[in-house]
């Protein structure tokens, strides 16, 4: 045990593991079709085919994707003329048909549960280029902006983790499809038998099994994928061993339970355990298998201190205690803190130490695994103390140093002077954000800081609306054209959109949709000419008039620029004087000062 004095002064089970491919027969996988120049629609392929052709010259113009699996798929293409399209999902058809346009560049995610399993990875072969490299999850493919047509594409998926696969051969119903991971493979309630079993592992390792059945009993072991059982002799499976050979075998361990005639499930199995039963002639019914990661036990703990002895005076800052455990890799990290005398002083969960009293403890550190223990000694020695709280100021107010303090007491629990007490800097409220200064006397150790938030200036939405207007209309007025006017429908979209922006800044809506669909149009009607739609992002408002706002927001929309699917940069005042805009709507909002979001729709009259 190390002695440290301490002076105190101021204040489930789960499928796991490596990377592996899904492939034509599991239970999980993509399919894909592609429509391209001269031959129209391809045959449907799966899990890394070629779709498309290489070598031929030939564009590819449309294609639809699938996923057989507990979740879906989502795709975006991009094309000659039309640029990028919408989400297209599920066996949906994206591009075109019929127009002769190429299709040039796309990205592919997954969607649901199965996204939690597996990455999508896809490639492209396209015009000049030839096969790019791998993409995956919603990363470009192909090119936009170089006129190059794709021509091939392949796509599969890539588990995230170690997976077992089996399926099973029964009475009547044959071969099942594979299932995996803890997935029911058989069937319950229909008194069939099981007659053959495969299984297969993906991740670091193999897979081997031992099947007892009825009058050959125990079959020699079998091995990743090799059939267990007999196939067309009518013979039941009674009973199972499995076991993991390789890298897998040291990182995970094999369960497995089965049903079976009159017994129902039994118990789950693990490591060459005998599932089943073996001289009294019941079949096995149904099994479910899936991967554990094996625990890695902690073999020691250590409290991380430099020091012999630690000395802490009454109304100090408090000691954080923290510690080593050994291996860095064990499974279970959590640790429990313990004080011998919680007079003196207490530690909470996370090993932070409060001195309560004069006098002497013993702080334990115990891991909740193996319970390995490490130990402190602490010694609390009396001090004066200043009891300090943070506050929060509006901007522009007078801040007074008593809000920050409780109370003070020195050596011994008499209360001092406030007005003796030294102060360590200023608070600035024509400055928003977060200010600190600290408290100091002679009777009392060290100078605990305590912290001032100065809240962000207070704004007037109205007359930041009214200031933009303004702005906008001297620039048409300059131009020699008429005033441009807020329109209600297009604020209340700028609206929508602010509150998707803060969320995510995009010039999309979350959705995949342009950022137009966020305004809410009567049936019959619509802005002449469409809307355009431009999202800010500000920096460091919150000292800013609102005047300096509204200028802020007019420099980043009117003076900024709009670059179009080809490249090409178009200065955004020339939509700002378009005589045929006539209506515009703004919405912002701030976050404490920090940042600003902002969306302007402008657009024609409103009919």
């Amino acid at each position: 045990m190390r002695k440290i004095g301490i002076f105190f002064g101021f204040m489930l089970i789960f499928s796991v593991g490596s990377i592996g491919e899904a492939n034509a027969a599991t239970a999980d996988s993509v399919t894909y079709s592609v429509h391209g120049q001269d031959y129209g629609w391809q045959k449907q392929v799966d899990n890394g085919a070629m779709a498309g052709s290489t070598g031929k010259n030939k564009r590819l113009e449309a294609m639809k994707l699938n996923v057989v699996g507990d979740g879906g798929i989502t795709y975006q293409l991009h094309g000659q003329d039309y640029g990028w399209q919408s989400w297209k999902k599920d066996g949906e058809i994206g591009g075109s048909i019929g127009t002769g346009k190429r299709v040039e560049a796309l990205k592919i995610q997954l969607t649901g549960n199965i996204k939690n399993k597996y990455d999508i990875l896809y490639r492209v072969h396209g015009q000049d280029y030839g096969w790019q490299n791998w993409k995956r999850n919603g990363e470009l493919a192909g090119t936009t902006g170089q006129k190059k047509k794709i021509e091939a594409i392949e796509i599969r998926l890539v588990a995230k983790s170690p997976q077992v696969y089996y399926s099973v051969h029964g009475q009547d119903y044959g071969w099942q499809s594979q299932v995996a991971d803890g997935i029911t493979a058989g069937t319950i309630g229909k008194n069939k038998r099981m007659e053959a079993l495969k299984i297969n592992v993906v991740g670091g390792g193999g897979i081997t099994y031992q099947l007892h059945g009825q009058d050959y009993g125990w079959q020699t072991w079998r091995s990743d994928g090799a059939l267990g059982g007999t196939l067309g002799n009518k013979k039941q499976v009674e009973a199972i061993k499995i076991d993991l050979t390789g890298n897998l075998k040291q990182t995970h361990d094999i369960y497995y339970r089965v049903h079976g005639q009159d017994y129902g499930w039994q118990s789950w199995k693990k490591n060459t355990e005998l599932a089943g039963t073996i001289g009294q002639k019941k079949k096995l019914e149904a099994i479910e298998v899936k991967l554990v990661e094996k625990p890695i036990p902690v073999t020691s703990i250590s409290l991380n201190s430099s020091k012999n002895k630690i000395d802490m005076k009454i109304g100090e800052s408090q000691i954080q205690l923290n510690t080593s455990i050994l291996p860095s890799n064990s499974t279970d990290q959590r640790v429990r803190f313990i004080s011998s005398n919680s007079a003196v002083a207490e530690v909470s969960n996370s090993g932070l130490v409060t001195g309560k009293s004069t006098g002497k403890t013993v702080i334990t550190a115990e891991t909740v695994d193996g319970k390995k223990t490490d130990t402190i000694e602490i010694e609390v020695l009396g001090r004066g103390q200043i009891f300090t709280k943070n506050t929060e100021i509006a901007w522009g107010s007078s801040w007074n140093y008593l809000d920050n303090i409780v109370k003070a007491v020195d050596e011994y629990g008499q209360p001092i002077p406030l007005n003796e007490i030294t102060i360590l800097g200023t608070v600035d409220t024509s400055k928003f954000g977060y200010q600190t200064v600290a408290f100091g006397h002679p009777k009392v150790s060290g100078f605990p800081p305590v912290t001032i938030k100065v809240l962000a200036r207070k704004r007037d939405a109205n007359k930041v609306r009214q200031e933009y207007l303004r702005l906008v209309n001297v620039e048409r007025q300059k131009n020699g054209v008429n005033p441009i006017s807020v329109n209600t429908l297009l604020e209340a979209g700028s609206a929508v959109r602010v509150d998707e922006l803060v969320t995510k800044f995009s010039y999309v809506r979350p959705n995949g949709q342009p950022a137009s669909t966020a305004i809410s149009l009567s049936s019959g009607h619509s802005f002449r000419y469409g809307t355009l739609a431009y999202p800010v992002k500000l920096t460091n408002t919150g000292n800013d008039t609102d005047q300096e706002l509204a200028k802020k927001l007019f420099d980043a929309t009117y003076l900024g620029q709009t670059t179009d699917l080809n490249g090409n940069n178009t200065p955004n005042s020339i939509r700002f004087l378009d005589k045929d805009r006539e209506t515009l709507g703004l919405a912002f909002k701030e976050i404490e000062g920090k940042e600003c979001l902002g969306h302007v729709f402008i657009g024609g009259r409103y009919t």
